[in-house]
């Protein structure tokens, strides 16, 4: 059953561990534990390989409470999950619930992979709320927005020494991308999510080329006084 609300102490937890993943480049990850008295809260970190479900090294829960699920980080914005990590959740008889962060990323991904289907919600990564209605929609966009700029940002900055051809080539390949977790997130959320996300990646991605190609507003205004 996933909460209405993630913890301040789950929040924490959560905020240490993407700042070390940005810091190694690497993945990291912690049990998520239960106990009646502080709800979900993480268990000790793991980090990268050493990190698998079966591994000596995945550190379950504190005595008087419970392991009853897994978190991990996403050293990419790619906030979904990958194919191994689904078939993993639904075969693992301990795993209940499953959270994930990505780097560049607002929110948090949980998922109650107790039941079937899988139900799954977005969690604001500053306050801890459940995103619903609306304001859902418009984190499916923000997410699709970050997908595709990611992908683009390396790329912009080489597009004046780069033929037209190769310039809408990489632009496509970038929402092409970002597609493909939009397309697994309307898996989790319904059809509404893929249309928001894709959305957001459209727009993400035209704003990291205009961030680039475009001539800031104050050199134009300066510019201007100059002339006149």
């Amino acid at each position: 059953m996933l909460p209405g609300r993630l913890s301040e102490e789950f929040l924490a937890k959560v905020r240490e561990l993407l700042h070390k993943a940005a810091e190694e480049e690497v993945e990291y990850g912690a049990a998520i534990c239960f106990s009646e008295e502080k709800g979900l809260f993480l268990g000790e970190a793991c980090r990268g390989d050493e990190c698998g479900i079966e591994s000596p090294d995945m550190v379950g829960c504190p005595p008087g409470s419970t392991r009853v699920g897994f978190f991990h980080v996403h050293t990419d914005p790619h906030l979904v999950w990958s194919e191994s990590d689904f078939e993993t959740f639904l075969t693992t008889e301990w795993i209940k619930i499953a959270c994930l962060a990505a780097l560049g990323q607002e929110h948090i991904l949980c998922s109650d992979f107790g039941e079937y289907p899988v139900r799954s919600g977005l969690y604001i990564l500053a306050s801890g709320e459940r995103e619903e209605g609306r304001d859902l929609l418009m984190a499916f966009s923000r997410i699709g927005s970050a997908i595709s700029g990611y992908h683009l940002s390396w790329f912009v900055k080489e597009w004046d020494n780069e033929e037209p051809a190769d310039m809408m080539w990489e632009l496509l390949l970038s929402l092409e991308q970002a597609a493909d977790t939009c397309n697994s997130l309307a898996d989790l959320f319904g059809e509404e999510a893929f249309r928001y996300c894709f959305l957001g990646a459209l727009h993400g991605a035209f704003k990291e080329i205009l961030k680039e190609r475009s001539t800031p507003l104050e050199e134009l205004k300066k510019k201007l006084e100059e002339e006149s």
